[in-house]
């Protein structure tokens, strides 16, 4: 927030997390539920020009904002169950800027969770780049809503799953084209992997496949020489090489085969 303002001149408002407030200590929500609702908890840093306030309704709201903070303090209607009536309570004026500027950040989470592109994956970048891509599909849906209006003076549109299938139809249909013009197809090689530079000298032909003496021994975990698929335990005692025995693939038995070229 600091950076915003000072070097971009940008005002910013947000919430916070309680464990993301950097050594600023507040008062936690047990305290603040023996005091009235409504009650507010502020720090400021005179340095930064940041504030960080806390407010309790139903519970604890953390805000922060480089630009605005507790005052002027106004009034909101909240429901008391005890009571069952609506009452005012106290509201800081950070608490209604945020509830004033926030309305984008709301729609687009909305439409987001619409028509969400499932992706189940491992890897953490990959959830990041489905929600990218599903935020610029409802971007230009909104824009291709305003030129609508724009043009015809009337909101007649499709819908956003009509049009999310409409783009999906326009790049299944472009991209066979480019990658037919474009791209050669990829050489056609053999399936099974072969090591053109062995990271280990290998022994001579002539010991590797006399079949004596060629006894495995346990020894410390290391990758196989022969698949480097896999690490084993497995070493050959006379060509001192780790070889990988496993139910699916013998790589120990394959390496002192004369007729298998590695």
């Amino acid at each position: 927030m600091h950076h915003l303002r000072n070097e971009l001149g940008i005002l910013s408002i947000g919430t916070f997390r309680q464990n993301r407030t950097r050594g600023c200590i507040l008062k936690d929500d047990k305290e603040m539920k023996k005091m009235p609702r409504g009650s507010v908890d502020m720090k400021v840093c005179e340095e930064k020009k940041i504030v960080l306030v806390k407010w309790f309704d139903n519970k604890g709201v953390l805000l922060g904002s480089n630009y605005t903070g507790v005052e002027p303090m106004g009034v909101c209607k909240r429901y008391f169950k005890d009571k069952k009536e609506y009452r005012e309570i106290p509201c800081p004026n950070i608490v209604k800027e945020y509830n004033k500027h926030m309305g984008g950040v709301d729609l687009a989470d909305m439409l987001v969770a619409i028509y969400r592109t499932i992706y189940k994956t491992n890897k953490w970048y990959m959830p990041i780049f489905s929600q990218l891509l599903d935020v610029a599909i409802n971007n230009a849906w909104l824009l291709y809503r305003r030129e609508c209006g724009l043009k015809t003076g009337v909101d007649d549109h499709i819908a956003l799953k009509a049009f999310r299938f409409k783009v999906a139809q326009e790049m299944s249909s472009y991209i066979p084209k480019a990658l037919a013009e474009n791209v050669e197809p990829p050489n056609r090689v053999n399936q099974r992997r072969i090591i053109s530079r062995p990271i280990a000298t290998r022994p001579e032909a002539e010991s590797r496949y006399d079949g004596k003496e060629h006894f495995p021994k346990i020894t410390t975990k290391g990758r196989c020489r022969l698949c480097v698929k896999g690490k084993t335990t497995f070493l050959c005692i006379k060509c001192n090489m780790r070889l990988c025995i496993q139910q699916n693939r013998n790589c120990f038995y394959t390496f002192h085969q004369k007729e298998q070229e590695t």
